[in-house]
């Protein structure tokens, strides 16, 4: 990458406005097709990446008639320490669509040496200057906040010294670890269908005597290359160090998670391999890489050369197909230092830093994504208070929702694969994890819908109805705190009425182990809320259902099945719950069925969906409905299962 002075006339005249510092501004440029064709051949960082955006649209710059007119709007406003926050806002010109470019411009401290590809010793060295750095100089990322002090990993693998061509299974109980405070690695990586080589009880005596490393995946062996750039001598993979067939290993080593990840002294990402077949590194074409270098006078008042470049970790890192495994969230949240291999370059995300190739020094404008969960912990932990506070229980229905858009190749992992934050929340803040939920904010946490279900792999088990980790799909919850919830009474909210919110009166959840934060066996919760009895009246297509009450009048509802193949026919009783609205007389319900108990037994209920009104957007109907419901509906003592 070289010092691009390539602005077209255009975009030079937004970046550099005679030498004048502006802490923000606006400004318009418009120009013919021929001159922006112009500008893309000159390669003007600003118009090359809005001509290139996508194939399609070249396409379409490309057949805009000559006539035309191509208008660029800059939004720019100044960020600290230094440096310039910039937007593009352009309209296709064959249509009234019109698309944002975010970009940032900050001050350039050197051209980064950029090599064809990812295992470059220029790639290795700045991941382990990063890794080296860190180690030294972090505080937060040394003082080891998710870690347990003196842990390691049941079993390990040994890669011994640079020159061994051999690894073997350590059983760290048995064997030991030299030095007895050695570090370990750990590896976040897809699984591909019958995986070899895995860890199974006939042959853990084999890997404890040793095999040839060359035999290993291509992403094992690119581990090893890196473990061994970064001194490290032992490393733990999950396929090698949990018994694959054996479910009371799995049942061990399960809880386990959130310290495996906590306590490894770096944990590396295969972000773009849908298989350990295909390795870490990636070869590039540097001059794709979408960081350039061009004159700006915005943030200092002179013309100097500048770092341009569009905000590319959240169009990299979330979106690449590893990030799609459920597993690797909590992999990632736990492990203090994470180093990704993406598809064009190395990134670095610890406790204090963001860094990447292109970025060596660091992304000074993001901040790691786990800061708010550190604080947020750090005062869970002073506060006498067994009651999540509203910001942590917001982050934990962040991750929850960035949760239900992964899979799992095991359905049953559902609640496994997040156990590790889970715990790490019940451990900073005493409440009590109840299914995927947390006690002293339940009633809220049941206000969830699925936008997108997905159909069950299996009917096996695993939650109870009223928890999200029951289902398959985008989940979007609707938790609002604006108003207090004490101890679950009658509580005013703006307008002529009350509503009584649900009111938790007993929970109950049994599991396996000694914890409920996996092998989930049953659960119930008793609810006091207000409820209504109806009639279902078939479905009137996309989704909207019409029921009806005892006295025949009709609600048409928007229904959110919890998962595909739900379907409410006519005839059929259901039975609303109300919810708290989100605001005004705004009814939200979930949707209830009864479940078949022997004769003389308590009525139970199993959660199916979630609706509310279709005419919800219209205030004054939803008044009236809100009244209505008020009016016919009945507080009653609910068990749902």
């Amino acid at each position: 990458m070289s010092y691009i002075t390539e602005l077209c006339p255009a975009c030079r005249s937004v970046l550099c406005p005679e030498n004048e510092i502006r802490d923000e501004g606006y400004a318009t440029v418009e120009l013919k097709p021929e001159a922006f064709q112009s500008a893309v051949k000159q390669g003007c960082a600003i118009c090359s990446i809005i001509w290139n955006k996508t194939e399609q649209q070249a396409k379409t710059w490309f057949q805009t008639l000559p006539e035309a007119c191509i208008k660029l709007e800059f939004d720019y406003s100044s960020i600290e320490p230094k440096g310039t926050s910039l937007f593009v806002y352009y309209t296709y010109p064959t249509s009234d669509s019109f698309d944002i470019l975010s970009f940032h411009i900050i001050p350039a401290d050197g051209v980064p040496r950029i090599e064809p590809s990812t295992s470059s010793t220029s790639s290795l060295t700045a991941a382990y200057n990063w890794f080296q750095g860190c180690c030294s100089t972090h505080t937060n990322c040394n003082s080891k906040i998710f870690a347990k002090a003196g842990w390691y990993p049941t079993r390990l693998v040994d890669i011994g010294h640079k020159e061994s061509s051999h690894w073997r299974l350590l059983v760290v109980s048995e064997d030991g670890i030299s030095p007895q405070s050695a570090p370990y690695m750990t590896l976040s990586y897809r699984w591909a269908p019958n995986p070899k080589p895995i860890l199974l009880a006939s042959n853990i005596d084999e890997f404890r005597h040793g095999k040839p490393i060359k035999d290993f995946p291509q992403t094992f062996r690119d581990f090893i290359v890196v473990a061994r750039r970064f001194s490290i001598r032992y490393i733990w993979i999950d396929a090698l160090c949990i018994i694959q067939d054996s479910r009371g290993d799995w049942e061990i080593e399960a809880p386990t998670m959130r310290f495996v990840y906590a306590n490894s002294i770096c944990n590396v990402a295969a972000s773009v391999s849908n298989s350990p077949n295909e390795g870490l590194f990636r070869s590039r074409d540097i001059d794709k890489l979408n960081v350039r270098i061009v004159p700006c006078s915005l943030y200092s008042g002179k013309e100097e050369p500048s770092y341009i470049y569009e905000e590319f970790w959240d169009e990299t890192i979330p979106e690449a197909p590893l990030h799609k495994r459920g597993w690797v969230l909590q992999e990632c949240i736990l492990a203090s230092r994470v180093l990704y291999f993406g598809k064009n370059q190395i990134f670095w995300e610890c406790l204090t830093r963001r860094k990447c190739e292109l970025l060596p020094n660091g992304l000074p404008l993001e901040e790691p994504s786990r800061r708010d969960l550190i604080d947020l912990l750090h005062q869970a932990d002073t506060s006498n208070s067994r009651k999540m506070s509203d910001d942590l229980s917001e982050l934990w229905i962040r991750y929850v929702n960035e949760y239900s858009r992964c899979t799992l190749t095991n359905p049953s992992d559902k609640l496994a694969a997040i156990a590790g934050i889970a715990q790490l929340f019940q451990d900073f803040t005493g409440d009590e994890y109840i299914a995927g939920l947390w006690k002293s904010r339940l009633v809220e946490m049941l206000n969830w819908r699925v936008l997108m279900p997905r159909e069950l792999k299996s009917l096996d088990y695993r939650a109870p109805s009223w928890s999200w980790a029951s289902t398959e799909g985008d989940l979007n919850f609707e938790v609002h705190y604006d108003v207090e919830l004490p101890e679950l009474v009658d509580v005013p909210l703006p307008g002529p009425f009350d509503v009584r919110l649900p009111e938790l009166l007993d929970v109950c959840v049994r599991a396996r182990g000694p914890h409920n934060m996996t092998g989930i066996l049953e659960g119930s919760i008793t609810l006091r809320a207000n409820i209504l009895v109806v009639t279902s009246g078939g479905n009137q297509g996309h989704d909207r259902y019409s029921v009806f009450d005892d006295t025949g009048r009709s609600i048409c509802l928007e229904f959110y099945p919890d998962r595909l193949n739900i379907d409410l026919p006519e005839g059929d009783k259901l039975t609303l719950m109300h919810l708290r609205p989100k605001w005004g007389w705004f009814l939200h319900y979930l949707v209830l069925v009864e479940v078949f108990v022997p004769a003389g037994s308590e009525v139970q209920y199993r959660r199916v969906g979630y609706a509310f009104p279709e005419n919800e957007k219209y205030e004054e109907e939803c008044k009236d409905e809100y009244d209505y419901f008020m009016s016919r509906s009945s507080v009653e003592n609910i068990t749902i299962v």
